[in-house]
């Protein structure tokens, strides 16, 4: 993050505010497609680090819970993400497959990694 090279706050006062908004509203549901998993969790873990909130930690792990669990974008049969609610069967690819698509699911992984490298030890959150 370009504050830690240079910690200036007004550089991240917008982000920090609307995350910090995010961490303390009740809502859960905001991350419908699996790209957003790539997107925000980062910078929810970077801001809660900086800020050393855990409650940044927290609320990233139940808005997680939701893509994967209530939206249900997580294939637990194919260990691989939905895109969003569209690739849900009965859609299926011509060889009646699922719908997955790599690029799709590396975004998640590159968000997993990137959140892991962030977080302080001990990296107990269960996100996959």
């Amino acid at each position: 993050m370009l504050y830690e090279i240079e910690p200036q706050q007004q550089r991240i006062a917008s982000i920090n505010e609307s995350m910090r908004r995010m961490v303390n509203s009740t809502k859960i549901d905001d991350w419908w497609w699996c790209d957003a998993l790539h997107m925000a969790p980062p910078v929810m873990a970077a801001l809660g680090k900086m800020n050393n909130d855990a409650s940044y930690y927290i609320k990233l792990l139940a808005m997680w819970n939701d893509t994967k669990t209530r939206r249900g974008l997580w294939d637990a049969s194919d260990h691989l993400w939905f895109r969003d609610d569209s690739y849900f069967p009965p859609n299926l690819s011509p060889n009646g497959k699922h719908i997955h698509w790599s690029r799709r699911n590396g975004w998640v992984v590159a968000g997993l990694a990137k959140v892991l490298s962030i977080l302080p030890e001990p990296r107990t959150c269960q996100l996959m």
